[in-house]
């Protein structure tokens, strides 16, 4: 064989040796942890995308009594007798059956669970090597006899160079380890790559924990902001409105709390872009900076005690209205008043504009027009025990005034994108009314200040 030819089948045989000896360790890494108790499944179907995709292996680790919601369960299934089922836990409801749900569900499963019925936490995933078995469960053959002459390709490859035995010479000597090392090397880069980020499947971590796998309380954005026991939008004590922005046709902007208030998009709001919160579509809408934005058709009140939240990107030099309670529904606003902006240098201001000409504002001291996801939320209540207003920034606290307690009396829309902040000369003016980038999830509560935790919560469940 010549130089050439000998260092290609040196090549194609590394490549080879490398791809087995990943496949070989994927299987490995599956089969493992059952010696210590754990149990593997298969997934099967669509029902956890994206966090899980069929043919991935699951390793679920014994389970104790910590079951919070947000974890991935593996439970026999209540509705296919001899059958496992692996969704995530919602809720446990007062009867302490366990209320489960696909990611890609829109509704949670039919027949809540036993706490008996768990097989185990969902811990580990390995991702390719259960395909074979999906096939075979499904009667495929095409897709195992195009597996099967795959690998025998691969093998055929792996054993195109021989060794050095026959070809003496000073270079003999390191060429078997130069292959033993380049195969572990490539085994070792493919199982970084592709099986570390199965972590993520079954949970959130932030900057302050250890690092372990934790459980995030909320795994959308949609049941962060809808959840009852947390005061959310559908609470009965709350006039909240959900709008979580991921239509990607029409002028309707759907309200999903269960009041159905929907709101409009005007002037040709560009929808289905990509966006954060990941479970709940992982889409956004876009605003030109021009005229774009998003007018909610019922008023109320405004109100003297409320939260409201709203993701962003953007990498505006102009700032521009993030969030406001306008005056009328269409109109822009005779004064400005409980608003959420961004000013020219990227950083977020609330403002309250108590009497005509006075304004009262907080602000973050960063800048936010970075081109990434971010998600802002402004509270304000008048209670004795913690008054003022307060200005949150993916979960942190970044500015307040415990004097920032009354805004305006008027009749008020929540608007979206735009208001007329050229009608009042406010201290922080940004060179636009109108808001250039991205927004998703916006949510509004009235007579509701969300909690530093909730804050946490909900911008751990958009990413």
């Amino acid at each position: 064989m010549s130089a050439r030819g000998t260092w290609t089948a040196l090549l194609v045989s590394t490549l080879a040796r490398g791809l087995l000896a990943t496949l070989g360790g994927l299987v490995l890494w599956s089969v493992v942890p059952v010696a210590a108790g754990w149990e593997a499944t298969v997934v099967g179907s669509g029902s956890m995308a994206p966090a899980l995709a069929v043919g991935d292996v699951v390793l679920a680790r014994p389970a104790g009594d910590d079951l919070v919601p947000g974890q991935v369960l593996l439970v026999d299934d209540p509705d296919h007798p001899g059958a496992l089922r692996l969704h995530r836990l919602v809720q446990v409801g007062d009867d302490g059956r366990l209320v489960l749900r696909g990611d890609a569900n829109p509704e949670v499963d039919r027949t809540p669970v036993d706490r008996g019925a768990v097989h185990g936490v969902g811990a580990l995933r390995v991702p390719v090597v259960g395909h074979a078995a999906v096939w075979v469960a499904g009667h495929r053959a095409a897709p195992l006899a195009g597996a099967g002459a795959g690998l025998a390709v691969v093998v055929a490859a792996a054993l195109l160079y021989r060794g050095p035995a026959a070809e003496p010479g000073p270079r003999a000597r390191w060429r078997r380890p130069l292959i033993a090392v380049a195969a572990a090397g490539t085994a070792a880069l493919v199982v970084a790559l592709v099986a570390v980020p199965g972590r993520a499947a079954f949970a959130g971590t932030t900057g302050g924990d250890s690092g372990g796998l934790t459980s995030a309380t909320y795994f959308t954005c949609g049941n962060a902001a809808r959840d009852v026991g947390a005061g959310g939008v559908t609470g009965t004590a709350v006039a909240g409105r959900y709008y979580a922005l991921q239509e990607t046709g029409g002028t309707a902007a759907a309200d999903t709390s269960g009041t159905a208030t929907n709101g409009t998009y005007r002037n040709g709001v560009t929808l289905g872009v990509a966006g954060p919160c990941p479970r709940d579509g992982g889409r956004a809408v876009s605003l030109d900076g021009v005229d774009d934005h998003v007018t909610t058709s019922t008023g109320g009140t405004a109100p003297t005690v409320f939260s409201y939240e709203v993701w962003f990107r953007t990498t505006t030099t102009r700032g521009g209205v993030l969030v406001a309670v306008a005056t009328s529904e269409t109109g822009a606003s005779a004064d400005v008043d409980r608003v959420l902006y961004m000013a020219n240098d990227g950083r977020l201001l609330f403002g309250l504009q108590p009497t005509a000409g006075t304004f009262r504002t907080i602000a973050s001291t960063s800048a936010y027009n970075d081109g990434t996801w971010h998600v802002a939320v402004v509270t304000m209540t008048n209670a004795a025990a913690a008054p003022g207003s307060r200005l949150y920034v993916d979960g942190v606290l970044v500015a307040s005034d415990a004097t920032m307690t009354a805004g305006r009396a008027y009749s008020g829309f929540w608007r979206i994108g735009w208001d007329a902040m050229s009608n009042d000369a406010w201290p922080v003016r940004p060179a636009s009314n109108w808001f250039a980038g991205s927004l998703a999830s916006v949510s509004t509560y009235s007579a509701l200040v969300l909690t530093p935790a909730q804050v946490a919560d909900h911008a751990r469940a958009g990413r």
